[in-house]
């Protein structure tokens, strides 16, 4: 008797432990956050995507309560700060911005252990980006035209951030017209920007350049997304100088998959506020971003047709791991 009262009393200990596990996540969940939160950015500090990141940071963090600081992760076009992401734990206290690069580029052209489709919870998209392709002022090459007839002459080192959708689609051109086109990644745009304008490299691929291009000291030759620039209309698209190429370039916060639900809507909230801030929107200029939100379902719906679009277009392209493939 002695040892069934034993054993029923640990099987009620068992199911109490159970049955109040779920109330008890459930009252931190309330009270969050009660502490910073991390936002993880895959992009060198300065660059475009570090300084809309902490602006959007800075005012959600406000609107929460509670600081939210920035902690880069440059590499592997963003993909080293998305992994990072991926593998934290869904406690809400590690988010982070995601880019274009680690959905539609790095899992076709690395081992990456995380699906972009299924191991991140999405929060908000904030913006799109052009990626130009831009010289220093002072190059001889003035025009596209003038790029394509030097680099039929010599290899051409083009200053890239590593495995982006910009830096694809100049491989994808320099196998189109059969020249050498490198890409020298530095890791993001405020160390590519040192090296072209000190010589190192003879052209530039990224963007948040613009105003060294208003003040004249880049000079833009062609756009690799798909559609023109209202600020600089006469610079056309690689689509419109005859190439089927056209890079999708998108921003936005994620967490990692089993965020609980109260914290992804909480942080929805102040970062669907935080992206609609006049503030915000001027800083985003600045960086030569366009303004596009999307909610967290349209986020996550964009997230998966990018992916599986890219892995059509690579697969017919042979890049990347499509690249051994038989026809």
């Amino acid at each position: 008797m002695k040892r069934l009262m034993v054993l029923l009393g640990c099987i009620c200990l068992v199911l109490t432990y159970f049955f109040i596990q779920p109330q008890m996540a459930s009252s931190s969940e309330v009270g969050y956050p009660t502490r910073p939160i991390k936002l993880i950015v895959g992009f060198s500090a300065g660059g475009p995507s570090d300084v809309t990141s902490r602006k959007l940071a800075d005012l959600a963090g406000k609107d929460l309560g509670q600081e939210i600081y920035v902690e880069n992760k440059p590499g592997s076009g963003g993909a080293v700060g998305a992994r990072f992401v991926a593998k934290s734990k869904p406690d809400g206290y590690t988010i982070g911005q995601l880019s274009g690069s680690p959905v539609v580029i790095a899992p076709f052209f690395h081992e990456v252990d995380y699906d972009p489709t299924t191991d991140f919870v999405p929060i908000i998209q904030y913006a799109m980006a052009d990626h130009p392709l831009g010289v220093p002022m002072d190059s001889p090459i003035k025009t596209f035209k003038d790029f394509m007839q030097e680099a039929r002459k010599r290899e051409i080192k083009i200053a890239g951030t590593g495995n982006t959708a910009a830096d694809i689609a100049i491989l994808r051109l320099a196998a189109i017209e059969k020249v050498k086109l490198t890409i020298v990644p530095y890791g993001g745009f405020a160390p590519s920007l040192p090296a072209v304008l000190g010589g190192h490299a003879d052209a530039i691929v990224s963007s948040g350049y613009y105003e060294y291009v208003r003040s004249g000291k880049l000079r833009l030759l062609c756009q690799t997304t798909g559609m023109r620039n209202k600020e600089f209309p006469d610079v056309p698209t690689l689509k419109e100088l005859g190439y089927d190429i056209e890079t999708a370039v998108f921003y936005g916060i994620v967490g990692p998959k089993e965020l609980p639900e109260p914290m992804r809507k909480k942080l929805e909230e102040v970062f669907t506020k935080a992206a609609h801030d006049p503030s915000f929107a001027q800083v985003v200029h600045n960086a030569a971003y366009t303004l596009y939100f999307r909610n967290s379902e349209d986020w996550g719906k964009h997230i998966k047709e990018a992916y599986k679009k890219s892995e059509k277009e690579l697969r017919e392209l042979k890049l990347g791991k499509f690249s051994t493939e038989k026809k």
